[in-house]
């Protein structure tokens, strides 16, 4: 990825929807909100949160790449920023988590180890996919790859995973296009290293967007 990317600030023009990331067995969205008194007196910052699910289906155990897809509600993201009184000509995506769910903790502790990365897609309805985050990057020449470790289940927008220039900027732009209802997040985990048992993965891909 292009390091002006990693070094900018990410302010697009949602995965996480938007972004994410990260099935075909989706959840319903969890919203929340706070607000942040701005010690430089130049407003309240009002944050709203909005997670997709994805789950990984690791039956397979022979297989290396596995995908599968949830949804981000941009109509609930919508209501509560009116809500909130959030100018939508303002907001911009502040953070994008990716975790794991506890109860994936034995997955990850029995393959404890492996190697992989993850992209995470977006899609628009009847249009196609583009990647928006992911979490290899090139270091010092080689592909730089996160292991499988139940002590280790979060991932951050520009630690962990990094917003692609491709899908990544469609994710705030969907959010303020009152036409779009609905944004698919696509995650696709690559394994690069035999996995030792069989299981899931249960993802949560949470965007916070901010504004005033």
């Amino acid at each position: 990825m292009a390091a002006s990317l990693r070094n900018n600030r990410l302010s697009a023009s949602l995965l996480g929807g938007l972004a994410a990331f990260a099935l075909l067995t989706a959840a319903g969205c969890a919203l929340k909100e706070s607000t942040d008194p701005d010690d430089k007196g130049i407003g309240v910052v009002i944050t709203v949160n909005d997670t997709a699910k994805v789950n990984l289906d690791f039956t397979d155990i022979t297989k290396s790449v596995f995908v599968d897809s949830g949804e981000f509600d941009l109509d609930a993201i919508r209501n509560k920023m009116d809500e909130k009184g959030l100018n939508p000509d303002s907001v911009e995506i502040t953070g994008l988590q990716v975790t794991y769910d506890d109860s994936t903790k034995t997955f990850l502790a029995a393959n404890t180890g492996v190697h992989f990365f993850i992209k995470i897609y977006v899609r628009e309805d009847g249009g196609a996919r583009k990647l928006a985050l992911e979490t290899m990057q090139v270091d010092q020449g080689a592909l730089k790859v996160l292991t499988f470790d139940p002590n280790n289940t979060l991932f951050e927008l520009n630690k962990e995973i990094f917003g692609v220039n491709e899908g990544f900027p469609g994710i705030l732009a969907a959010i303020k296009d009152k036409t779009k209802h609905k944004l698919m997040c696509i995650a696709e985990l690559t394994a690069k290293d035999k996995l030792v048992k069989a299981g899931r993965l249960n993802l949560n891909m949470v965007v916070t967007v901010a504004g005033k």
